[in-house]
């Protein structure tokens, strides 16, 4: 009996079936919308965390990019009370990189104040844009928050 003989008996049917049933598999998992799979992603932050602000931040939802203010530029504005718990203890680096430089900085021995004269936070209520802020620094953290209403 020759080897060849054996592979000629049956024709195999085993990659066909299992292409059959793992193909409609591969489709689901790696062809689902982007939207569900960012649902999916914002519902295990929030799951986690416990804070759905902080996880729209993270994810960049891109329901708002904050209301267009006088002169039609689009700015981010953050809730007043978020801010304001967000950013008591941060340091100066973390505050740059989520307000961008200030406007006016003030030093007096060894504090500091960061004054933002532009819009950066709003009422949650009335969605109102603030005037300004105020962030007085001690030892380059952050150790009190002022918003002018």
């Amino acid at each position: 009996m020759n080897l060849m003989d054996f592979s000629r008996d049956k024709p195999r049917r085993l990659p066909v079936f299992l292409l059959s049933a793992v193909l409609p598999l591969f489709f689901v998992i790696f062809c689902s919308s982007p939207q569900s799979k960012k649902s999916d992603l914002l519902a295990n932050c929030i799951r986690t965390f416990g804070d759905e602000v902080k996880c729209r931040e993270m994810l960049g939802d891109g329901k708002s990019d904050g209301p267009v203010l006088s002169g039609g530029q689009n700015v981010r504005l953050y809730d007043r009370d978020f801010l304001e718990n967000i950013l008591k203890g941060k340091n100066r680096m973390y505050v740059v990189r989520l307000l961008d430089e200030p406007s006016d900085k003030k030093r007096k021995g060894s504090g500091e104040t960061w004054i933002y004269g532009s819009a950066v936070s709003m009422d949650k209520k009335s969605n109102k844009p603030d005037r300004g802020l105020r962030l007085y620094f001690r030892n380059g953290y952050v150790t009190r928050v002022k918003i002018r209403k």
